[in-house]
């Protein structure tokens, strides 16, 4: 148990200082493919002129853009608590060792996504972040 408390350690010790790094950089929003398509939609519903159907239609159309921006928001939102988490307490890998096993569950949840280990031995750890 001790080998893959060590494993995940250090793997979330090394995603900490990859976040540092991320942080740094400048965040740049993409717009998903679905609000294009909806952006589409609602420029081919403006050539077609104005008629309270055409005007109800691109109404729909703007607010689920809208509420797919709000999704994608939260998503983020939810992605940079975790980043902050791991930043907080996993720079020094100290700190992971000094925790108690509850709080570590805790942050397995949150943080890593599979463990693989293959004849005794961690082959692999994938972190949600």
């Amino acid at each position: 148990m001790h080998k893959i408390e060590d494993a995940v350690i250090a793997e979330l010790v090394k995603a900490a200082s990859k976040i540092a790094d991320l942080a740094q950089e400048p965040e740049i929003e993409i717009e998903s493919i679905e609000v294009r398509e909806l952006r589409q939609q609602l420029s081919g519903l403006s050539l077609l002129g104005s008629n309270p159907a055409i005007e109800k239609a691109k109404k729909d159309i703007e607010n689920q853009i809208e509420g797919l921006k709000i999704q994608q928001k939260t998503h983020n939102s939810k992605s940079e608590g975790n980043r902050d988490l791991l930043l907080w307490a996993f720079s020094d890998a100290s700190c992971w060792r000094d925790t108690e096993n509850e709080q570590k569950i805790v942050v397995y949840k949150s943080l890593v996504e599979r463990i693989v280990i293959r004849d005794g031995v961690v082959e692999s750890i994938t972190l949600k972040v």
